[in-house]
């Protein structure tokens, strides 16, 4: 249980700065005197070589954008994933740092999940600018209304033929920029771009 929660907290950290997951950790031990809590202690340590290695990268990407947390899958709960298509820069992106990776850690291979990120977006309009942290299929929703000709009707069936996403996860990616404002509903699993907020 404690490791379902930590690994959700770890994977959420931006800034590799794990101090007040640690002291979490650190009220654990005291209250459950005798647990094992060998697994929190290598997460929480994967997040800090994830910080040093990914510094290192940095020093040779060519997209300072895009950084990671390596983690220890044996410790780790099985992470589930959702696949989608993401724009070709983001992938070249991430291509470009798995190599890196790979010639720090001669002899290891890097297994992305980019669906478990997290992306931060900065969306202008007529009257407004949007700026939000969203996961990657948010994001890669976003990028592809950025792609379409200006006030085209953008349909479901589009968006998951596209971007190679299931339908439910495309249904609550248009449902999350419906909430936020950037898209307006239409008709029956047809949306449009909202310029203006009024």
């Amino acid at each position: 249980e404690f490791v379902n929660i930590f690994s959700v907290e770890l994977l959420k950290l931006k800034d590799y700065n794990v101090t007040s997951i640690k002291s979490k950790l650190q009220l654990l031990k005291s209250r459950f005197i005798g647990s094992d809590f060998t697994a929190l202690e290598v997460m929480i340590k994967d997040i800090i070589q994830s910080s040093k290695l990914d510094k290192k990268i940095q020093s040779n990407s060519h997209d300072p954008r895009i950084h990671s947390s390596i983690i220890s899958h044996l410790y780790w709960p099985e992470l589930s994933e959702s696949k989608f298509n993401l724009p070709k820069y983001v992938e070249s992106g991430l291509k470009q740092y798995e190599s890196l990776y790979e010639q720090e850690k001669k002899g290891r291979k890097l297994v992305l999940h980019p669906s478990l990120g997290s992306v931060s977006v900065t969306v202008e309009f007529k009257d407004r600018v949007l700026t939000l942290d969203v996961p990657p299929d948010k994001a890669a929703v976003l990028f592809l209304l950025q792609e379409l000709p200006e006030n085209m009707e953008i349909k479901l069936g589009l968006v998951c033929m596209r971007l190679q996403m299931p339908l439910k996860l495309a249904m609550e990616c248009l449902t999350f920029w419906v909430k936020n404002n950037v898209l307006i509903q239409t008709g029956l699993n047809c949306y449009k771009i909202k310029e203006e907020s009024k």
